[in-house]
């Protein structure tokens, strides 16, 4: 699963900008998350944020690997358990692939 980050447009001031929609408005790409699932993947990681047998990574937007902290990210999906395979908005996505 791919994610991509952008920084939100800062109006002179500092305060954010934002649309007509009231969304703020997207900026620059800053980062680009992956999460790999994979055999085996993940059990170095402390018992407490394992997620299943899910990686991280992230990349700046030339395709260099930063060296982010993943776990954030392990402890925001950590929650979601098994029944969700630990993955945000889980029935969203297959829901949507099931009917293309």
């Amino acid at each position: 699963m791919v994610m991509e980050n952008y920084a939100a447009v800062a109006k002179p001031d500092g305060t954010l900008e934002t649309g007509a929609d009231g969304k703020l408005v997207k900026g620059n790409m800053v980062r680009i998350f992956i999460m790999e699932k994979a055999k085996g993947a993940g059990q170095d990681v402390p018992e407490a944020l394992r997620n299943g047998e899910w990686v991280y990574a992230a990349y700046t937007p030339d395709g260099k690997k930063t060296e982010d902290a993943y776990a954030p990210c392990r402890a925001c999906h950590a929650p979601l358990t098994e029944k969700k395979d630990f993955v945000q908005r889980y029935d969203e996505y297959f829901q949507k692939r099931a009917t293309n």
